[in-house]
């Protein structure tokens, strides 16, 4: 099997009915795994000085493919990657630091306990036996199906609030916990939605656990735009 796959994905922002006219800047990069890259967003005003602003109205865009164990990641700011971590069956949704472990999607998609869209598994879409594919019925398994929509945090400081929030029983005292969730009241968690446009699952084997060999998809982030001062 293959674990470095060849992708294009096509990056863009979605702006108000105001913006200028959109130029196209076509930009060739690798990552991990290698890749090719086709960049194309808004006009950027030259500047030594980039900042981002957040606005609800700006979405962040690509698509790729992966094949079973291989890590996919792309980059979506200076400071931050979206990432589909390899598990047995499929792979988890992250968006953290590039050099970080911290999650910054894990502390505020619910549910908490229990399945989450977050993870992509490929017996998600095979019934309670694996003897056929996940449709109504006393073998139904209640999984996310091709949509997966998730949320997201965009710092350390934002992160460690949320996360405070859902372990207030580490705490010491009520005043902290009282502290904790008020702080939390005041994120504005980030919106973002996994697709997936085809899948291959292997391991059809009933009563065994299907997984996925090969996944297309598409991605879709809620995510500050980039200015220039």
């Amino acid at each position: 099997m293959k674990y470095l796959k060849t992708l294009t994905i096509m990056l863009f922002f979605v702006v108000s009915c105001n913006q200028v006219p959109e130029s196209f800047v076509e930009l060739t990069g690798t990552q991990t795994p290698a890749v090719t890259l086709t960049v194309v967003s808004s006009p950027i005003v030259p500047s030594s000085t980039t900042t981002f602003i957040p606005s609800p109205a700006e979405w962040l865009r690509f698509r790729g493919t992966v094949s079973r164990g291989q890590l996919f990641e792309q980059e979506i700011s200076p400071d931050l990657v979206f990432r589909l971590k390899p598990l047995v069956h499929g792979w988890e949704i992250e968006i953290g630091h590039k050099t970080e472990s911290e999650n910054f999607s894990a502390v505020v998609t619910p549910p908490y306990y229990g399945m989450n869209a977050r993870y992509v598994e490929g017996w998600h879409f095979r019934n309670r036996d694996n003897s056929g594919p996940n449709e109504p019925g006393e073998k139904l398994v209640n999984a996310p199906q091709e949509k997966r929509r998730f949320y997201f945090v965009l710092n350390e400081i934002d992160y460690q609030i949320a996360y405070n929030a859902l372990n207030t029983r580490l705490l010491s005292s009520d005043e902290e916990k009282e502290q904790a969730l008020e702080k939390r009241k005041g994120l504005e968690p980030r919106e973002g939605m996994l697709t997936i446009t085809h899948l291959e699952l292997d391991n059809l084997i009933v009563g065994g656990k299907a997984w996925i060999d090969y996944m297309e998809f598409e991605v879709e982030l809620n995510l500050p735009v980039i200015l220039n001062n």
